[in-house]
């Protein structure tokens, strides 16, 4: 399952394909077709806001996460995920949620002393 991160500055196809001699490497599109959930996640030293995520398999989960507070990462192995948060910056995570089970989700990023004990749960019924 893939992952798809949205920049604040995405590139249109016509600035990236204007060089004719610079290669193009398609990439697979994942395909949306679940109920949109979206939710907001908040890092800060040491823990996320909510600590429990609960989601429907089949879901096309959105993620809003942030930083408020230092240099974080967002971290799910079973759906791909591994997405850095700068402090004050927000970044936009996207994948179907097509296995159920309990999850972790965890700061990907060394953080500090409270580093083991920032985690998570992803809920997928």
């Amino acid at each position: 399952m893939s992952c798809t991160v949205q920049p604040k500055e995405a590139h249109s196809p016509a600035q990236v394909l204007s060089n004719p001699n610079t290669p193009v490497t398609l990439v697979e599109t994942p395909t949306f077709t679940g109920p949109l959930v979206e939710i907001t996640l908040t890092a800060k030293d040491f823990a996320f806001e909510p600590t429990e995520i609960h989601v429907h398999q089949g879901d096309h989960v959105v993620i809003h996460a942030k930083s408020i507070e230092g240099y974080h990462g967002l971290g799910i192995q079973e759906y791909d995920v591994n997405v850095d948060l700068p402090e004050g910056e927000e970044q936009t995570i996207e994948f179907n949620a097509d296995k159920t089970g309990t999850f972790a989700f965890y700061c990907s990023v060394p953080c500090g002393s409270g580093h083991r004990a920032m985690k998570g749960k992803l809920v997928v019924e």
